[in-house]
């Protein structure tokens, strides 16, 4: 099943969801969390042999930080940044650092349960990929962008989150890096003067 598909079945599960009874959350928040990586990059020269390729996975650990606005109980808009930096690429002969950094912007359909909230996210995100000045991997990609989550209410300002995305190439070729990357965090919610 395609990122298309999955994201048309949140957006009317969701809206059927709208009547469930949810507490009375303030709207904006902001949260911070833990991801864990998986790029796999496209072929790429084979060290050992000029006239080969290899492809590579690469799995850093990575901080997530996030914030966003709901729309009612069901709809909201949500955007994310994340960073890695790391002094040395496993596997080696990848370059002499990593730096990965990915930014996303969602459309955030909610399915709100009693001290749970299950959610879906929709949109696009950039990742830029820095191995060094003498690595094999300096790119920058733009993804469609979708995935899971569930927050799990502490109180209605405080909550645990865990989320699961996939970062997919529009074109689909499977030549293109893909991104997968699964976060365990904290999101706080508050008011904002008019906005309610």
């Amino acid at each position: 099943m395609n990122l298309k598909r999955i994201f048309l079945i949140a957006a009317s599960l969701s809206i059927l969801g709208n009547s469930a009874v949810q507490a009375e959350t303030p709207p904006m928040y902001w949260g911070v969390g833990y991801s864990s990586v998986n790029y796999t990059t496209s072929p790429i020269p084979d060290p050992t042999d000029p006239l080969a390729t290899i492809t590579e996975d690469l799995d850093p650990a990575s901080i997530t930080l996030k914030g966003g606005i709901a729309i009612g109980n069901w709809l909201g808009i949500e955007v994310q940044y994340g960073l890695t930096k790391e002094s040395r690429v496993q596997p080696s002969n990848i370059g002499s650092k990593l730096e990965l950094q990915q930014g996303a912007a969602f459309a955030r359909f909610n399915f709100p349960f009693p001290r749970v909230n299950a959610y879906a996210l929709a949109g696009v995100a950039v990742v830029d990929v820095d191995t060094g000045d003498a690595g094999l991997i300096n790119r920058d990609d733009t993804y469609v962008a979708g995935g899971l989550g569930l927050d799990l209410m502490a109180s209605e300002q405080h909550m645990l989150y865990l989320e699961a995305l996939r970062y997919e190439h529009e074109d689909g070729d499977s030549n293109d890096p893909s991104v997968n990357i699964i976060t365990i965090g904290y999101k706080y919610h508050f008011e904002f003067a008019g906005v309610r």
